[in-house]
């Protein structure tokens, strides 16, 4: 091995010669401040351990960004799963039915119990006897208030006179009324007279001014006759236009009275 240029060492344990400005690389001596044989600094890495570790650093990052996508899918899953119903299915041939008219779907409810127990027969004859038996019972209160003196006030002669020029309008009322039977025979019947009438009590015939056909009961009425004064707890029924024995016209109030006493 030639010596290097400028050199004449020799190191005794390897048996080459050495300078601290060359290096024998097996072939030929260069000079150590080559550029191209300097040795490499601890930083950066070498282009293999930037590579490897570039790539766990990568793999980390990929690694975070499938979690994060994994947990936004399943928050969008629960978010969908939240808000989705199930719809009903559309009908054969047919378009789904829109939005309002799902809203506005009644089910259908099966009759209940007690619905079918009005399509019974035996039901629908108690039912029908209870209305009957109301009606009867509503009757017999409207009865029982009818024999009520309470329930028949006194009015007015001025009152009274309003009513007997339009009876009509007055069907339905209570009245207490005083009268002079003139006329109470087989003509008339059993069931009804004429009278003069007032609203004020008298005595006598002259005293009692209006025209007035009287209903009745046959029974409250079989002790009066013609010329009696009477007490009249009476309902207006409205009003009864006649001919005369004269064959003249005559309209008279018409009442129906409930109870007659015979005062005179």
């Amino acid at each position: 091995m030639e010596p290097p240029p400028g050199s004449g060492s020799l190191n005794p344990k390897t048996g080459r010669y050495e300078s601290g400005e060359c290096y024998w690389d097996g072939r030929t001596w260069r000079r150590i401040d080559d550029q191209k044989h300097k040795k490499p600094h601890k930083w950066p890495l070498t282009t293999p351990q930037s590579v490897v570790a570039g790539a766990a650093l990568v793999s980390v990052l990929l690694l975070g960004v499938a979690l994060g996508n994994a947990d936004n899918n399943e928050n969008s899953t629960r978010a969908i799963q939240t808000t989705t119903r199930t719809l009903p299915p559309s009908p054969p041939g047919g378009s789904a039915p829109s939005g309002a008219e799902r809203a506005t779907t009644v089910p259908t409810v099966s009759p209940s119990p007690a619905a079918a127990v009005t399509t019974d027969p035996n039901a629908a004859a108690i039912e029908a006897n209870r209305v009957a038996m109301d009606s009867q019972q509503a009757a017999a209160d409207a009865q029982a208030t009818r024999l009520d003196r309470q329930t028949y006030p006194a009015i007015g002669e001025r009152e009274f006179g309003v009513l007997v020029r339009d009876p009509d309008a007055e069907r339905g009322r209570r009245v207490v009324v005083y009268g002079y039977v003139t006329q109470f025979d087989s003509v008339t019947g059993t069931s009804m007279f004429r009278a003069d009438t007032s609203a004020v009590e008298g005595n006598q015939w002259y005293e009692f001014d209006h025209n007035t056909i009287v209903n009745f009961d046959p029974v409250i009425g079989r002790e009066i006759i013609d010329g009696d004064v009477v007490t009249l707890y009476a309902e207006v029924a409205g009003s009864r236009s006649y001919e005369t024995t004269l064959g003249t016209s005559e309209t008279a109030l018409v009442l129906k009275a409930n109870m007659i006493d015979i005062t005179g």
